[in-house]
C-alpha cells in the first residue's frame, strides 16, 4: 500500500507514512495515548492522509491502541486505504444531489400541471371565460 518493505517499517513511527504536515499532530496524539487516564486496550479510530514512499498521498482509516506488555508501552496501529470508501461516499453524495434535483424539477412540473388543470376546470375551453363552477365558488 505504501511501497515500503517490512524491514523499512518495523519499529518505526507510523508518522513515517504521513505527509510532513500531519506528522507533528499525529506524534502529539500518539504521545497522549501514553498519559495517565488513557485506558489500556482502548481503540481510537481516525481518518487521515497517508503518504506513499514515492510521495503520493492516499486517504486512510487508522485504528490505534496502546497495550502494556511486560511493563512496556506498545502502540499498535492498523491502517486501511479508504480510497474506495471515499469514492463510494462521493458517488452516493452525487447521486443524492442528482435525485434531489430531479425531485425539485418534477415537483415544479407537477405544480405547473396542477395550475393548468385548475384553470381548465374553472374556465370555458372555447372562450376561456370563467365557467359556472368558478362563479359558484366566488358566490360561496
Amino acid at each position: 500500500m505504501f511501497g515500503y518493505s517490512a524491514e523499512e517499517l518495523v519499529g518505526r513511527k507510523v508518522s513515517l507514512l504521513m505527509p510532513e504536515l500531519h506528522c507533528n499532530g499525529h506524534d502529539y496524539f500518539v504521545n497522549g495515548l501514553q498519559k495517565p487516564g488513557y485506558s489500556n486496550g482502548m481503540v481510537v479510530a481516525r481518518e487521515l492522509e497517508g503518504q506513499r514512499k514515492g510521495g503520493s498521498t492516499l486517504p486512510l482509516d487508522i485504528s490505534i491502541t496502546q497495550v502494556v506488555v511486560e511493563n512496556r508501552n506498545i502502540v499498535i496501529a492498523i491502517l486501511r486505504d479508504s480510497t474506495a470508501r471515499k469514492q463510494a461516499e462521493q458517488a452516493m453524495q452525487r447521486s443524492h444531489e442528482e435525485l434531489e434535483s430531479m425531485v425539485e424539477q418534477r415537483t415544479a412540473e407537477l405544480t405547473q400541471a396542477n395550475l393548468k388543470l385548475q384553470h381548465m376546470a374553472n374556465h370555458d375551453t372555447l372562450t376561456d371565460l370563467p365557467n359556472r363552477a368558478l362563479i359558484m365558488d366566488y358566490l360561496k
